[in-house]
């Protein structure tokens, strides 16, 4: 019987609105580091970043998965801590810009 929504090797492909300092993203956690779903997507998620704006999320493993076409689905960005030094500077690429400046 055919899951209906998505399952294993689904992809949601998230696109900010500016260049991103590109957290790690290669694991559950650290996927569940940036983002939140308003519904479960499953019990293990992946990342990758295609480009300093798109991060790519992979269903791995679907288990307590809710089906978003009956519920809807949403997401938040979770906010990480951040060190002393990024603080002072908007992403880590002008961090970067204003260290090349001195």
């Amino acid at each position: 019987q055919a899951s209906p929504g998505y399952g294993p090797g689904s992809t949601f492909t998230i696109r900010f609105d500016r260049n991103t300092d590109r957290p790690p993203a290669a694991t559950d956690a650290q996927v569940r580091g940036i983002v939140s779903f308003s519904a479960s997507v499953g019990a293990r998620l992946r990342g990758r970043w295609v480009d300093a704006r798109t991060l790519e999320i992979v269903v791995e493993d679907d288990t307590g998965r809710i089906d978003y076409h009956e519920q809807g689905l949403s997401l938040d960005l979770v906010r990480r801590r951040r060190s002393q030094e990024e603080r002072r500077f908007a992403s880590l690429e002008t961090l970067a810009r204003f260290a090349e400046e001195d």
